[in-house]
């Protein structure tokens, strides 16, 4: 309890030095701050913010903006940078008050955070090292004070974000592996944050990505309970280190800097190519032609005039695009080693700590970074790259003379282990910078180089001081072990423990979820601006199903029919429909609920609503919602808040709601859904042969009725929907004869109803969009991404003359077509032998085809579709951004996989896992009931995958994947809560190991 409470303090001394440091170089009179260049209003719209004054020239310090419209989930998630997690805070701390922007507040959340940073860093070093924990909080401070490195917090620049979360990310590692081993899975969580946080900033953190992935792995590995849990944390390492991948993937793509046409060209041409000894060559090695010799040196933003070829001319651009890509250009610097120290060498003046850093003071007057404290640090030690580079050496070398002393702790070896993969990063930091982008924005992207270096120098006296000390003491006492002291096992009581402490009751967290859910709803669909669905064409099969029509006001002006913006009222002409509601005329599902709205507005007058209709499938969404919270609450305790939240989240968000109040065949599908899966929970849950297990079987078919009747293609959800209804008659089977005979009879008709309603909507849709689907699937998809669409058109027997259709969707005029869509000579030469069949075996005849099809349905997966829907105020633009409720929209991002094979792994081992719970003889019925809902759920979603871009080519192909998407999400849910559930008994079961051996020692010390 002593070292905890020694290392506590000197935490708390180093994070309030850290920040009095970081506060007075910034705001002390006066002020410092950065100016600003070309890219500071790219990079103010990227984070919803504008100028406060209408024009601001470059080369001016700008410190107040003003707010636009914009979610918050889409600053902490969906943001170019992560820069927006920051700028969210400070909007939730400012906008609710009419406060404006001002980068002031922004330096403030920055300099918290390092503040955290420094104290995680100082309380570990504490726990295994006095002297380095004393010189850390007395050097950091030190090293961060440098005007040059803590001006750029005061700005919008990335640079500034990268300094802040590296300290954190720093301070979390260092802190988790110098507690004692088990400590818990949420400090492996807190690295893994601060990795995603500081890999997003700028595309030049790459240089930190294998330290990232390592710290990651390591914290994970020493947080583990115990031998048993180890398989599971084995898979959270590799999905952790997955996502640390993405999150570096989603900044780099994001990053203009790097990626940008201009980027491109002002690396090539005011970088490789002036550094280069014979730039004739090195236009020849970048397959560019001569003529390009005259424009090295000119930028890309001059007048068309000046250039020998304009870079933004059409012609030009793609020449360009193609061979001075980002790729391209780091083969080359592989290839050419030569032309990077060229590059480092004229860029040695600018990368000296003495040179302009855009600082600027309140009256916009150059400052500059130099302090007096850095002016003897810099005579020393050196601050260019050079100087920087030797003392990471140095500092390497002293952390493996250590290895030797630490080897039989392995927490002491996995922190050497980390620092040196750090040392390595910051040693490629700037010469990466270079590869990238020509050294173009050094002045930007050097300070977090030098604050590196900084912590080096203070790591190489830290590291360099335990050494030194250790070898006294060896050398002056025999007896004494040449060995750090082992960390405290004990634990102490902290915010965690009180958590834990706290008890919500199985009806309060239900009541607390729907309490969530009403409110979701009531913000999102009472306003006068809500969100809903546009017609893209699909609604009117919808009304013609389920007997709507237009309203006077859609045929008074017919321009508000298709792609105007949301309709919510309609009319009708019988208010009920009895024989669609049953199996004699089977209908899509949607007729349920319809049927409801027009008995509401038979009662209270006025149009068919989908405002209202959206409120009833709302209901239903959150009766299935509550049972299963209900139901899942014996089994999960604790987690089942948590977990219903985030599913209350998912589906009531902006995204999914807006399927609710359209005429889409996807609006019933997550109703459907979830009424299945809380049904099958209740059932597999319920004391077997229980009497209401009647009453539940039919609801059960109801349900995947709902499921399978959506839309025609949910015809495919069939099979699974069948076996989950023959399990359960199985399962709940009466023990007495007659009951089991009438038990059986009624399973074998629900699965009979069930089977015979789902073909028949099938049917009833396939005269209607049959034709229009196959031609999208061939022409709009097949034949465009065809190696010899020639050859493709003779083997699926499509006359040569139809190639001039290729690329064209099924609704374009007839007039666009060689054959119009519905003529009867089209129907003859291409309908009568081409059918879903035909492609599907062209497909398996042609896999790399099928494959390139597959991995543009896993891009499309990454993001849910905003396509084809808008607010009730606006008129209707393609994928306009949605600002109330899109939390779960721009969280999925980070675990939706980007390629298929990565579904494939992911997919395959969860089918492989559910199928040997359900294999295994111990296990309980319940459990293997459960696996094999698991398994039906994602049954459902594989079969829709490839219809998305097989059976309808490239249109609508985030549309297509709503159900692989829905299905993909629940089951996220599902599994994060399985390992949760799987870690807090293994936690629980370390800490009372602990508390145990804690209580044995006084008794043993008294004996």
């Amino acid at each position: 309890m002593e070292q905890t409470r020694r290392a506590r303090l000197t935490g708390l001394t180093a994070a309030l030095l850290t920040v009095a440091a970081i506060l007075w170089t910034l705001f002390a009179s006066p002020s410092i701050g950065v100016v600003a260049d070309g890219s500071y209003a790219s990079a103010a719209e990227g984070l919803a913010l504008r100028y406060a004054e209408e024009s601001i020239p470059t080369g001016q310090r700008v410190e107040e903006f003003a707010y636009e419209d914009t979610a918050y989930s889409t600053l902490l998630f969906a943001s170019r940078t992560s820069v927006g997690a920051a700028v969210a805070l400070v909007r939730l701390a400012t906008h609710p008050f009419g406060l404006g922007f001002s980068t002031r507040y922004l330096a403030v959340v920055y300099a918290l955070l390092m503040g955290w940073g420094a104290y995680l860093l100082a309380n570990g070093l504490a726990r295994r090292s006095r002297t380095a924990a004393i010189l850390a909080t007395l050097g950091l401070p030190l090293a961060l004070a440098n005007p040059a490195v803590i001006g750029y917090l005061n700005s919008l620049y990335a640079v500034g974000a990268s300094i802040a979360y590296l300290l954190l990310f720093l301070g979390a590692t260092v802190y988790c592996l110098c507690r004692e081993k088990g400590c818990g899975v949420q400090w492996a969580l807190l690295v893994l944050f601060a990795a995603q946080l500081m890999l997003r900033t700028m595309a030049q953190m790459m240089a930190l990505l294998p330290a990232a992935v390592l710290a990651v792995v390591l914290c994970a590995v020493h947080s583990c309970p115990g031998r048993a849990e180890r398989p599971l944390h084995a898979a959270c390492v590799l999905i952790a280190s997955l996502m640390c991948m993405s999150g570096l993937v989603t900044g780099w793509q994001a990053d203009d800097t790097v990626h940008s046409a201009a980027a491109n060209y002002l690396a090539v041409f005011q970088g490789y190519l002036p550094a280069s000894e014979k730039p004739e060559e090195t236009l020849e090695a970048l397959g560019l032609p001569e003529s390009y010799l005259a424009d090295i040196g000119k930028s890309y933003y001059e007048p068309s005039e000046n250039f020998v070829n304009d870079p933004r001319d059409e012609e030009n651009a793609a020449l360009l695009n193609e061979n001075i890509s980002l790729g391209k250009r780091v083969k080359f610097a592989i290839q050419h080693p030569a032309v990077v120290r060229t590059m480092m060498d004229k860029n040695e003046s600018a990368l000296r700590n003495a040179d302009s850093w855009y600082l600027a003071d309140d009256a916009g007057n150059a400052v500059s970074s130099r302090s007096p404290l850095h002016t003897v640090l810099e005579t020393i030690f050196g601050r260019d790259h050079h100087a920087i580079s030797r003392w990471c050496l140095i500092c390497a070398a002293l952390l493996v003379l250590l290895l030797p002393i630490v080897r039989r702790q392995s927490a002491s070896v996995m922190l050497c282990a980390f620092l040196l993969m750090v040392l390595l990063g910051t040693i490629g930091y700037l010469p990466l910078t270079l590869v990238l982008t020509g050294g173009i924005d050094l002045l930007t992207v050097k300070p977090l180089a030098f604050l590196l270096g900084g912590l080096m120098v203070l790591m190489s006296f830290a590291s360099g001081a335990v050494l030194l000390r250790r070898l006294m003491a060896w050398l002056s006492v025999k007896d004494a072990k040449l060995a750090l002291p082992p960390c405290s096992a004990r634990t102490s009581e902290g915010l965690l423990p009180y958590l834990r402490k706290i008890r919500v009751t199985q009806k309060g967290t239900v009541a607390i979820v729907a309490l969530v859910c009403v409110v979701l709803c009531c913000w999102q669909l009472l306003p006068a601006e809500h969100i809903g669905g546009v017609n893209n064409g699909d609604f009117g099969r919808m009304m013609e199903q389920i007997d709507l029509y237009w309203a006077q006001p859609q045929l008074d002006d017919e321009s508000t029919q298709f792609e105007w913006g949301v309709v919510e009222d309609y009319s009708y002409r019988e208010p009920f429909h009895p024989a669609r509601l049953t199996s004699i005329d089977p209908t899509y599902s949607l007729i349920f609920p319809s049927m409801l709205v027009r008995f509401i507005t038979l009662l209270a007058g006025g149009n068919y609503s989908t405002q209202v209709q959206a409120f009833i499938l709302l209901a239903l969404v959150m009766a299935a919602l509550l049972l299963l919270v209900h139901d899942l609450y014996p089994l999960l305790g604790k987690l089942t808040l948590p977990a219903g939240l985030v599913v209350a989240c998912m589906l009531l968000g902006e995204n999914y709601l807006a399927w609710y109040n359209s005429l889409f065949g996807e609006t019933m599908i997550p109703v459907g859904l979830m009424l299945t899966i809380a049904c099958t929970v209740h059932l597999a849950l319920m004391p077997r042969g229980s009497r209401k297990s009647w009453l539940w079987m039919i609801l059960l078919a109801i349900s995947v009725r709902f499921l399978c009747t959506a839309k025609a293609q949910m015809a495919l959800a069939l099979p699974a929907a069948i076996v989950l209804l023959i399990v359960f008659t199985v399962y709940h089977h009466p023990q007495t004869k007659k009951p089991l005979i009438a038990f059986s009879l009624m399973g074998a008709l629900l699965c009979g109803l069930v089977s015979y309603d789902t073909l028949g909507v099938y049917r009833k849709n396939q005269g209607v969009s049959e034709k229009q689907t196959i031609w999208q699937s061939v022409f709009y998809g097949a034949l465009m991404i065809a190696d010899d669409p020639d050859a493709a058109m003779e083997e699926l027997g499509i006359p040569a003359e139809m190639k001039a259709d290729i690329g064209k969707h099924a609704y374009y005029p007839n007039s666009e077509y060689v054959y119009p869509i519905e003529s009867d000579e089209l129907q003859e030469k291409f309908y009568d032998h081409v059918t879903t069949m035909t492609l599907v075996r062209y497909y398996l005849r042609h896999p790399k085809d099928m494959l390139t099809m597959m991995n543009r349905a896993a891009q499309e997966s990454v993001t849910l579709s905003t396509s084809f829907m808008t607010y009730t105020d606006a008129l209707y633009s393609d994928n306009r951004p949605l600002h109330r409720m899109n939390l779960w929209c721009n969280l999925r991002s980070i675990f939706a996989a980007r390629a298929f094979w990565v579904y494939v792994l992911l997919y395959g081992t969860a089918g492989v896992f559910c199928l040997t719970l359900i294999c295994r003889k111990k296990t309980q019925k319940q459990t293997k009931l459960l696996a094999m809902l698991f398994l039906c759920v994602m049954f459902v979603g594989v079969m829709q995958y490839p219809l998305s871009v097989i059976g309808n080519g490239f249109a609508d192909n985030n549309k297509q994947m709503y159900t692989f998407m829905l299905c993909h999400d629940l089951l996220v849910v599902a599994a994060g809560v399985v390992l949760v559930r799987r870690l807090i008994p293994a936690r629980r079961t370390a800490e009372n190991a602990i508390r145990e051996e804690a209580d044995h020692e006084p008794q043993e010390e008294s004996a």
